[in-house]
């Protein structure tokens, strides 16, 4: 399944379980808005997965933003830029972990 970037794909995601008629293996039915696309049961287990662990980053990383900005360094423009990046490269060396395990 590709990724819509947000111009392409609007609405409610939703998700749901269906037999195929054909082959009659349990799959995943993913709509948005217009897309849709059926996975694999591993497929879909994957996706969930990268879900749950990009929210878990995306709350530590907004909590070391918020922290650092409001308590360390404050929050000029140029701070706050300066901090994106550390977050930014933060995120990069989780992903390399990531292919490491």
């Amino acid at each position: 399944m590709g990724i819509a970037n947000r111009k392409e794909a609007e609405g409610m995601i939703s998700v749901t379980s269906i037999v195929s008629g054909r082959t009659f293996e349990p799959l995943v039915q993913i709509d948005w808005g217009d897309l849709s696309a059926q996975l694999g049961l591993r497929e879909a287990r994957e996706h969930a997965l990268g879900i749950l662990e990009a929210a878990e980053a995306a709350e530590s990383d907004a909590f070391v933003f918020q922290w650092i900005t409001r308590d360390i360094v404050g929050t000029s423009q140029d701070e706050k830029d300066n901090w994106r990046q550390i977050i930014e490269e933060f995120k990069q060396f989780r992903s390399a972990r990531r292919k490491d395990l």
